[in-house]
Formats: structure tokens, sequence, C-alpha cells
């Protein structure tokens, strides 16, 4: 399946904008997708927030140096060299490209100001240092060309995630897709049967335990209590409500939060207990003891 690359396009504006259009038409030549901000060159922060997810989604990073460095951020860089250490931070495949003969530039393009002129050359300068694979260009056809055999051997060397047209469907592995996605939905659909199942059971449950089991009585209730003050210290269940009395075998209900409910158990009883006992409380007579939340 073939794919379609984004390259991002990053220079100084004004200075270079016959340089961008020819890398452009190569980008499109070579079947990929050109990206920059020729609609609106970045100068301000809003803007570059925007161009920071434009960079996000390309797989290469083109930067082109001329003569200029550029509008300068707050932070006193230019918004070209912000957009570079952006890139870098995102581990993007960078192809840097310098003006190997800065003085053949006409003066109109080159930076004005000392201060400006510093800085280029220090970017310029920490380009190379950094061990980038930096390519100088003289014309503007120098750099279509160059840009040109060094993208392509960056995609065949070093290949991006890329683009794919989202109606091609990829015949390899299409139908293992399918049959992921049949298996997905055969697995929540019994799942949704077994959580249905699973309720009903309860709800019968809970329905057998209310049949077998009544109301305890205040006579039934102070009988445990009074055992229980002999093997418990501060015994006290004043906050439990409805609670039931068993003299019968019987399954406990799971139940969890303000559903749940209190049983007090006669000697010889057993419980049957599906899925533990929840937030429930079992008061046993025999040995007066007690169980779960309390």
């Amino acid at each position: 399946m073939e794919k379609k690359y984004q390259i991002f396009i990053s220079s100084t504006f004004t200075d270079l904008k016959e340089e961008r259009l020819e890398i452009t038409k190569q980008i499109i030549e070579m079947g990929h997708i050109p990206s920059g901000m020729e609609a609106f060159p970045a100068t301000s922060q809003d803007q570059f927030e925007y161009i920071e997810q434009i960079i996000d989604n390309c797989d290469y990073y083109i930067l082109i140096i001329g003569g200029r460095y550029g509008s300068l951020t707050e932070e006193g860089i230019s918004y070209t060299e912000r957009e570079y250490e952006y890139a870098e931070s995102q581990n993007k495949k960078i192809l840097t490209f310098i003006h190997g003969n800065p003085g053949k530039i006409p003066s109109e393009l080159v930076e004005s100001s000392p201060e400006a002129k510093q800085k280029l050359d220090r970017f310029k300068q920490k380009l190379t240092d950094q061990g980038r694979n930096v390519k100088f260009w003289k014309t503007k056809e120098d750099l279509k060309s160059t840009v040109g055999s060094s993208l392509h051997h960056a995609i065949t060397s070093n290949p991006s995630v890329g683009w794919i047209r989202g109606d091609l469907k990829i015949k390899d592995g299409n139908s293992e897709l399918k049959e992921i996605q049949s298996k997905l939905w055969r697995l929540q659909h019994e799942k949704e049967s077994l959580e249905k199942k699973l309720q009903s059971a309860e709800s019968a449950i809970l329905d057998q335990f209310m049949k077998k089991t009544k109301p305890a009585t205040d006579q039934e209730i102070k009988k445990w209590v009074k055992g229980a003050q002999e093997k418990y210290e501060n015994i006290n269940i004043d906050h439990l409500r409805n609670i039931r009395y068993a003299d019968k075998d019987f399954v406990l209900p799971t139940l969890h939060g303000a559903n749940s409910i209190a049983v007090l158990v006669e000697e010889g009883v057993n419980i049957f207990r599906g899925n533990g006992i929840g937030h429930s409380t079992i008061l046993y007579m025999d040995g007066f003891r007690k169980e779960g939340v309390l």
C-alpha cells in the first residue's frame, strides 16, 4: 500500500517565498503532502500552538536557512528556531538546508542589524554542532534538487508512519480484522447475555432469601446483643435496619451499599454464599459471632 508522507517546511517567510514554492512543488511531484504556514506566518503564541499541532502530524521536517533570522518570540528567539526546537523535542526526522554562500544573497534579503546577524550565526552553528545531516545550497534550483534527493533518501532509509487514503481497504489482514471485529461483537453479546442472567439469578436468590427469612424480633436481637457483649467491647447494632432472622438453611444474596442487609442466624443453620457477603452483616447465635460490615 503506497503511503503519502506529510512534510513540514520551516523557514523565514518573506525572503524565501520562491524557495519555499520550489520545495513545495518538489514534494508534490514526489507524491507527498507539503505543509507549512504560507497562509499566515507565525507572529503570536496562539498561532504557534496551531503550528505545533501541524508539526505533530508531520512525518518529516525540512528547515531552510537563508539570510534572515526572522521575527522574534517573547523569549527572544525567532519563530523559525522555535519551530525547530519543538520539532526536535518531538523527535521528528529533520532535514536541514543552509545557504552555502550568504555573501551572494541580495542585501534586501539579509539581516541589517548586528544583533540579528549574530543570532542567525549562532543558530546555524547550533545546527551544525548538533551533528545533523546539514546540506548547503546556493540557488533555488539547487535547493529543490538537494531537498528532493535528501527526502527520497530519508523516506527510503528511515520511513515514517505516513498516511493512507481512508477509503482504501487493506488487502493483507483485512479478513483478519473482520474476524476480530466479529469476535468482539460476539463477546460483547455474550457479556450482555451473561449480565442479564446474573441479574436474574441474583434477583431469584434475593427472592428466596426473603421467603426463607423473617424480620427479627426485638427479643431475638436483644438476645444476640446480650451474648455478644460478653465477647466484644462497645457492641452497637443500632445503625442496622430491618434485621432478618433465619432458622433454615439459605443462600445469602450478594448486596452492596444501601441494598446490603443484616441477618440474624440461628444455631445449626447453614449459609451458602454465591460471591461473598458483599456489604451485608451476619450475626450468629452460635457463639454470638459477627461477620461483615458492623
